[in-house]
């Protein structure tokens, strides 16, 4: 009887919340999209909770989701990521048991991009709410990685175009993480005093289940024509800060040439003095680079290896000037470098680099007396050496095109 009247009396509530998430990261970046504002009034809920004796979690439902540009094996992964950093936030601030807790990392929220669409005029419309409505059904592509058989069907609309409408209006708010807090209250009644029952009591709910979502697989032979590229080719134009600061005009072009490599070629250039002719950092260099990118995407971090060739002509105020041998001499050798790449624009066209490198370089250089009128300066020596240390540093900005559609991304 007293079970039947506390059950009676108690209110359900239903609290949720949703951390956005950068292209193929899972770390919780606050300065993110609205991320500050989301993280703040979680926290302020999950404090509420800790001081109001009267309500009781019954149910925590975790959820991870991505975007559908690539693999189901990345794509699997950044979901079940991004659930549970969510999760470690949650956790590090409240005890909850085990038993009231759910997970859902079921990898893209296609209903949410369903919902989407069918709110909006968009040409082919009906074709794409009938090809969200399809079974997952995923396919082999690309050296045995796996894809949603839908994915293939939205990229040959239209040549591509359908889908690039969907990357840029929709894609971005699939990139997230959620969590789901159902509550029960219990309602004061007036003139009633209920025994003191233990909470689980009310709420004696199996939540130890499962939920497996079903992908056949076709069969190998027809799995052979559905192939669908994983990522697009881009070029970057770039420039950099370090250079700049140090006189040098500079500029950058980059390609990727496939998946996880990609290829950069700097160029520097300065012909002035430093305010007076006997401080100068004057050079004509270039630095072929091949990068590897682990992220796949060509973004993020990258190692890189790279050749340089470079013309100088140094005198820093001292007694001596110091130029490649009859300036017919560069230094030339290579080395390797570390960076990182990421994006400044929501669109990803603008993003900021940067890198540093150390290699190794014979160099033949004369010595001259560094006087005013260059010219005058006798040549005290000659010598060879080699140098070993930091032959890159850079701080770039960068402008992405995006060579599949002629476009810009």
């Amino acid at each position: 009887m007293f079970l039947h009247w506390g059950q009676l009396y108690a209110q359900n509530e239903e609290r949720e919340f949703n951390i956005g998430f950068r292209v193929n990261e899972f770390h919780v970046v606050p300065t993110f999209a609205d991320n500050k504002k989301e993280i703040d009034s979680l926290l302020l809920f999950l404090h509420r909770i800790q001081t109001d004796s009267a309500q009781y979690f019954i149910n925590v439902i975790f959820r991870g989701a991505a975007s559908p540009e690539g693999s189901f094996q990345l794509n699997k992964m950044l979901s079940l990521q991004r659930m549970n950093a969510l999760e470690k936030i949650v956790r590090g601030k409240i005890d909850i048991s085990e038993t009231m807790v759910e997970r859902d990392d079921s990898y893209i929220p296609w209903d949410h991009l369903k919902s989407r669409v069918e709110k909006v005029n968009m040409p082919y419309k009906d074709s794409v709410i009938s090809i969200l409505d399809n079974e997952p059904i995923l396919v082999e592509y690309n050296n045995g990685k796996l894809i949603d058989q839908r994915i293939v069907k939205l990229r040959e609309i239209e040549n591509g175009k359908v889908w690039l409408q969907l990357f840029k209006n929709y894609f971005g708010d699939m990139r997230n993480a959620s969590v789901k807090f159902i509550m029960q209250r219990i309602a004061n009644i007036p003139n009633c005093k209920l025994p003191a029952l233990p909470f689980p009591a009310l709420c004696n709910i199996d939540r130890n289940r499962e939920r497996k979502i079903p992908y056949p697989l076709i069969s190998p032979e027809p799995l052979k024509i559905l192939v669908c590229p994983e990522w697009t080719r881009h070029i970057y134009l770039k420039t950099n800060f370090v250079g700049l600061a140090l006189l040098n005009a500079n500029i950058s072009g980059e390609i990727d040439i496939a998946k996880h490599w990609s290829f950069n070629l700097p160029i520097y250039y300065s012909g002035c003095n430093y305010f007076k002719s006997t401080i100068k950092f004057r050079t004509f260099s270039i630095q072929p680079e091949v990068r590897y990118w682990p992220s796949g995407w060509n973004d993020s971090w990258f190692v890189g290896t790279h050749l340089g060739v470079s013309y100088y002509n140094f005198a820093f105020n001292g007694a001596y000037r110091y130029q490649d041998h009859n300036g017919r001499s560069p230094s030339i050798g290579g080395g390797l470098c570390l960076g990182y790449r990421m994006p400044l624009s929501g669109d990803n066209k603008w993003k900021i680099e940067f890198s540093a490198g150390a290699g190794v370089y014979p160099i033949h250089y004369d010595i001259f007396r560094n006087t005013p009128s260059t010219k005058n300066g006798l040549l005290v020596d000659t010598k060879r050496k080699t140098y070993f240390g930091l032959d890159q540093a850079s701080i770039s900005l960068a402008y992405t095109f995006d060579l599949k559609t002629g476009g810009k991304r």
